[in-house]
């Protein structure tokens, strides 16, 4: 049997719809989807040494078309190196990234990262802090693309908008019908909701995330289907949710400013309106 590769790699952005995204192109007859939604294959210190017979599993046979999404892969700072590693293995890989309003983008990884137990400080304690430097570095499109145009070409990419999904779905995803090739038919489009939000984090139980990365969490997840393990996370969520702080207008303000000028690049290179944007 042939070695399975991906043909297009959903690269980000971090809580812009990629999970979303990942769902509705999983339920089309044409496109074979990673069994794991981020592989995070191409990431040194992740899943990069455990080979190519795991990443070729990740795929079942059958499908005209094959991809991942792994949003880390557009986190230079944090994972350097990921788009040589792509380009060496896959050089004529197709590229989608999406993008959301950067300021919007960066308040809902702070949610995520709250809800889901990691170490980061208080609103009052971001300013200088290298947990406020992460949310605008995974915010700087633009940066975050560059070391990815060093090694495709522009045509290689599909720049999507975050809105743009949540209000005409079905447009976005002709978008991708036309850059994959593939037919224009996307079974079950009225009832895929949004995937991986906020509010489903918050009624999840703190010793879930504890125990997401230990032996038998990771077993769990790679046994269950897809569906599976949204029913066992239906199945522990709590009544009562969970609460993140707000982030003040102080602080969506300094991560507005510090992001102009690489969002003014971003909206040149992608042709988008905004990022985000209308």
């Amino acid at each position: 049997m042939t070695a399975i590769l991906p043909d297009f790699i959903i690269i980000g952005a971090m809580k812009a719809g990629t999970t979303t995204l990942y769902e509705y192109l999983a339920r089309h007859p044409a496109i074979g989807m990673s069994r794991e939604k981020e592989t995070d294959f191409f990431i040194e210190t992740r899943n990069w040494p455990r080979g190519l017979a795991w990443y070729h599993a990740q795929f079942a046979p059958g499908r005209a078309r094959y991809g991942e999404a792994s949003p880390n892969y557009t986190k230079m700072q944090a994972f350097p190196g990921v788009p040589a590693r792509v380009a060496a293995l896959i050089p004529g890989c197709k590229l989608i990234f999406i993008a959301r309003d950067p300021v919007d983008r960066a308040v809902s990884q702070y949610r995520h990262a709250v809800l889901s137990g990691e170490p980061v400080p208080p609103p009052a304690a971001l300013p200088g802090s290298h947990a406020l430097q992460h949310l605008i570095d995974t915010s700087a499109y633009a940066a975050q693309l560059a070391p990815w145009l060093a090694h495709f070409p522009r045509e290689a990419f599909l720049f999507l908008q975050f809105e743009s999904l949540v209000a005409t779905p079905a447009r976005v995803l002709s978008q991708v019908a036309a850059f994959l090739d593939i037919a224009d038919t996307w079974p079950a489009l009225a009832t895929q909701g949004a995937a991986n939000s906020a509010d489903t984090l918050a009624h999840l139980p703190g010793w879930l995330f504890r125990l997401r990365q230990t032996r038998a969490a990771i077993w769990i997840k790679q046994a269950l289907p897809r569906d599976g393990v949204t029913l066992l996370k239906r199945l522990v969520a709590r009544r009562h949710g969970r609460s993140a702080p707000p982030l003040t207008a102080a602080i969506r303000a300094e991560i507005g400013a510090r992001l102009a000028d690489d969002s003014a690049r971003f909206r040149a290179l992608s042709g988008l309106q905004a990022p985000g944007g209308p």
